[in-house]
């Protein structure tokens, strides 16, 4: 039946108005066209410029100015308030942001009560803002009505099941089409729609075999909203499916992204940087000549202030052991943000053993693209000599910035730097911000052995959820926000001077004194995230949309926590897993450094990661069966081989 269906399209009706112009991609012709090929139709409400831009640029088939706007724009607690001025006034802005795109108005509650006021709207609508067709909502009740409008030349879409403009008739949001005499209803509104002349009908909340049953037996498109997978195409509510609109989500939305968490943390950093003062910063102001500015100056008998002294602030010298992306961009928040009540001035220098990176760095400077596209340069002292950063004094504040396999070189270099009196003054400090366990220790035996007159290695552990992954030499690209938490306690001076270092910057420390909680909370997102996006090749937001692949999150996060749990550390599943998810939607741009790692061919960080959760793991009698499982592909011979093709996740485990 269905491919019988296929050589009529529309009814005789509608067929004199569907040959609109073909070069013009804006017409019902989009969805005839993917009707006759058999490709399912993906629509969206869109109610702005800027959201019909972006869903133009994702290349969708049309766009439908919904009356769903009076809740999701207007905060109304249903549609029937919106009127036919409004659903003009979206359109317009919907139509110029997207040209070439199927566009549809909705119109509105009391706009099609009676068939001549139906026909006045429709063409008001068509003339005033540019959409391609209208859509109405019922069945038999207004058939001759979409007739009339049809008959005037206007493209109409259809929309039975749940209609949100007859929410009090239906007693609330409901599932219609549940009962034998409430499904054949439908059908018969679908057929006397189809007959009627609608090019199209949008079928929402009804029972998937009821929806697939109407697709079968007509000859225009279906489009689902709640209506199961078998209709010829899909449409969502734009704020629904982004995560935009908290106040009702329907069982049938699925969210693709959750930007009102990341919007409410945006506007969160903004009112603490405009209550600090900290913005608009330096590179957000306009400047003007000297020379006028002491003219004007002169006009308005403003005084010459006096010359101020500035008073010379003792230094303090950090370095950074690790030039990688996360130890460059902790250099740009160093460089970038001052905090003026500080005691001291920094004087930062990071350490690499890459000699084209720190050539690029001096000679050029450090470039960042930023979150939001935009790329910034700042002026960093590189170097890959520890001997030459001490010239003129050991350093005060050692932050090791590397994979866990160079920790031992880290640690010498780092002996280094510290100079012949190592943790002497009470405010020098060695930070490791490293991922797995084992580096603590290696940086602690190794220190050790350079301490004189009983001064004992002054080592913080720490950990950050930023994301971030090298571009070129002397480039790299923030890819998502994150925590930074050391371990300490405030009030301590060398903690105090981390804090202050990191202050008014995107990259500011938290501290805790729950040391084991914080590494193995870091520990979790590692294990899960890391060796999976390695052997799929895929982004951190790829490995977030596979089905699969969040089963085998929820398995490594299981027994990791069963681990950290044996080991008397306060975590929990749900939380653990529910941080995992969340760190995955915020660096969903992130490919992560075992990615990185894998690809460049170079050794990764799964002993330090999955391997210490297997390690602990034996001791304690825990099954670590899928962490064991990773460890051993990542380690293989032939991992750099597989740096070249992606594995599915039943690969890791086919039985």
């Amino acid at each position: 039946m269905r491919n019988q269906r296929r050589h009529r399209l529309f009814s005789p009706i509608t067929y004199r108005f569907s040959a609109q112009s073909s070069t013009n991609r804006a017409s019902i012709l989009s969805l005839q066209e993917k009707y006759i090929d058999k490709e399912p139709s993906v629509l969206l409400t869109s109610y702005d410029y800027t959201s019909a831009v972006l869903a133009e640029a994702a290349g969708v088939d049309g766009i439908l100015v919904g009356d769903s706007l009076g809740m999701v724009m207007n905060g109304k607690d249903d549609t029937t308030a919106v009127t036919v001025d409004e659903i003009i006034y979206h359109s317009k802005s919907v139509r110029k942001g997207a040209p070439q795109t199927l566009v549809i108005g909705d119109m509105p509650f009391g706009s099609y009560e009676f068939k001549e006021e139906a026909v006045k709207n429709a063409i008001r609508m068509i003339k005033e803002s540019g959409v391609n067709a209208v859509k109405l909502e019922g069945g038999q009740r207004v058939a001759d009505t979409v007739k009339g409008i049809v008959e005037s030349g206007i493209p109409v879409m259809g929309h039975i099941g749940l209609t949100p403009q007859s929410i009090n008739a239906l007693g609330g949001f409901k599932t219609q089409g549940r009962t034998l005499d409430d499904a054949s209803k439908l059908v018969d509104d679908a057929i006397a729609l189809q007959e009627a002349g609608c090019f199209s009908i949008v079928i929402e909340s009804v029972p998937q075999k009821i929806a697939e049953y109407i697709t079968e037996i007509l000859n225009i498109p279906t489009i689902g909203i709640g209506a199961g997978p078998k209709t010829d195409g899909q449409i969502l509510v734009w704020h629904d499916m982004l995560g935009l609109f908290s106040d009702f989500s329907p069982k049938f939305t699925k969210r693709y992204a959750n930007l009102r968490n990341d919007i409410v943390s945006a506007l969160n950093v903004y009112k603490k940087e405009v209550g600090e003062r900290s913005f608009p910063g330096k590179e957000h102001i306009y400047k003007m000549k000297q020379v006028e500015w002491d003219k004007f100056r002169e006009k308005y008998n403003i005084p010459k202030l006096p010359s101020q002294q500035k008073t010379e602030k003792p230094r303090k010298k950090v370095v950074i052991i690790g030039a990688g992306s996360m130890g460059c961009l902790m250099a740009s928040q160093i460089v970038g943000k001052h905090y003026p009540e500080s005691k001291y001035d920094f004087d930062l220098h990071v350490l690499s053993s890459w000699e084209e990176h720190v050539n690029r760095i001096n000679n050029e400077g450090l470039k960042v693209v930023m979150l939001d596209g935009s790329t910034k340069n700042y002026k960093v002292k590189a170097s890959t000599s520890p001997e030459e950063i001490i010239k003129d004094g050991p350093a005060d504040i050692v932050f090791i910035m590397v994979k866990s396999p160079q920790t031992k070189v880290a640690s010498e270099k780092a002996r280094i730097l510290l100079g012949d009196h190592p943790f002497r003054n009470n405010e020098q400090v060695v930070v490791t911000m490293q991922n797995g366990l084992g580096n603590f220790e290696i940086l602690h035996q190794c220190l050790s052995s350079n301490v004189v007159n009983g001064y004992e290695p002054r080592i913080l552990q720490g950990v950050t959820n930023h994301g971030g992954a090298i571009v070129d030499a002397g480039k790299v690209r923030h890819t998502g926000l994150g925590k930074s938490i050391i371990h300490g306690n405030t009030g301590h001076a060398h903690v105090e001077l981390i804090q202050n270092l990191f202050r008014n910057s995107n990259f500011p420390i938290e501290i805790s004194q729950d040391l084991d909680e914080v590494i193995w909370n870091k520990l979790v997102v590692n294990a899960a995230i890391n060796p999976l996006t390695a052997l799929m090749q895929v982004t951190n937001g790829e490995l977030a949309m596979s089905t699969e692949g969040q089963l085998m999150i929820e398995r490594i996060v299981e027994e990791t926590v069963s681990v950290a749990k044996a080991r008397g550390i306060n975590i929990n599943y749900n939380d653990s897993l529910k941080n995992t998810k969340e760190v995955l939607q915020k660096t969903s741009q992130n490919r992560s450094s075992m990615l990185q790692d894998l690809q460049r061919g170079v050794r990764t960080e799964i002993d330090a990661i999955n391997g210490s959760i297997v390690e602990w793991g034996e001791k304690l009698g825990i099954d670590v069966t899928w962490n064991k499982r990773l460890v051993d592909l990542l380690k293989e011979p032939s991992s750099r081989a597989k740096s070249m093709f992606r594995i599915t996740p039943k690969e890791f485990f086919p039985n």
